[in-house]
């Protein structure tokens, strides 16, 4: 089994990324969208549970697991209120993006095991790709709408760094005990957020 504090963030991270993905899928704007994101939901809860079984955990070992950090993105969702469709796809692109590259990372350092399987599949659900292909459609045609989604992202990336701190509250030391430098793993999520708003023909 790898860290289980690493674990129990990942588990965390999958929860977080099905629940906001849910709101999107009731909220999407067509049949066509919503089917796609209730993909990428359902898809956010298979990885929950391809979890439990590479850590060979049983499910009540996994909601221990997970029960400190469940709450991790509450403040962020309190927050930020997605006006319309578009900053409420802005948003699920930052921060699910931003939880993915972290996951990623703290997978790497704290749970190999299933690093070997995440770095070979979309560990973000695919929902980079195809949300970044929404929005760039949408602000190509609409200047103004681009501005207002560039200042958005900045929000929505400030809170999610938050939630990258917030981490390290529930688990002090986690960062270190990685070989992670909690001061220096905002510099390459920042630089991997800023690629995907470019994607998106967003400013960063």
């Amino acid at each position: 089994m790898g860290d289980k504090r690493v674990i129990g963030l990942l588990g965390s991270f999958c929860l977080a990324g099905q629940g906001r993905l849910g709101k999107d899928m009731v909220m999407a704007p067509s049949a066509g969208a919503r089917v796609e994101v209730a993909g990428m939901s359902a898809g956010a809860y298979r990885l929950f549970c391809e979890l439990e079984k590479v850590a060979g955990v049983s499910r009540a070992e996994m909601i221990q697991l997970v029960s400190p950090s469940f709450n991790l993105v509450a403040d962020l969702e309190r927050r930020l209120r997605p006006g319309d469709w578009f900053e409420r796809l802005t948003k699920s692109y930052v921060s699910v993006g931003v939880l993915s590259d972290l996951g990623l990372e703290l997978c790497r350092q704290g749970f190999p095991e299933a690093f070997e399987k995440a770095r070979g599949v979309h560990h973000d659900l695919g929902h980079a790709q195809w949300a970044a292909a929404q929005i760039k459609q949408a602000v190509g045609a609409d200047p103004a709408l681009a501005d207002r989604l560039s200042l958005w992202g900045r929000r929505v990336v400030g809170e999610s760094m938050g939630v990258v701190r917030l981490c390290e509250q529930i688990y002090p030391g986690i960062f270190a005990d990685l070989n992670i430098e909690a001061g220096t793993i905002m510099r390459p999520l920042m630089a991997m957020h800023g690629e995907r708003m470019v994607a998106a023909g967003l400013k960063a």
